[in-house]
């Protein structure tokens, strides 16, 4: 996987880490143990939990993956 997609991983993971519990435990265990296991550990991007999401430089790939999350865990 390449270093795009994996600091891509990292954005999502504290998105994700952010939502509800309730939230959280909608998603596929797997699929959260996927984005754990392959997410950037170096460079991180910090999402602030102060802002709206849409007011942050966000990545296109994690806006992919967040879309994915949405339409298919939480609706």
């Amino acid at each position: 996987m390449n270093l795009r997609y994996k600091e891509a991983l990292n954005e999502v993971s504290q998105i994700i880490y952010n939502m509800s519990e309730e939230d959280r435990n909608k998603i596929n265990k797997n699929f959260l143990r996927f984005i754990e296991n392959n997410k950037s550990k170096i460079g991180q991007k910090v999402i602030s939990v102060d802002k709206d999401l849409k007011d942050q430089e966000i990545s296109d790939e994690a806006k992919a993956i967040l879309y994915i999350i949405v339409n298919k865990y939480l609706k």
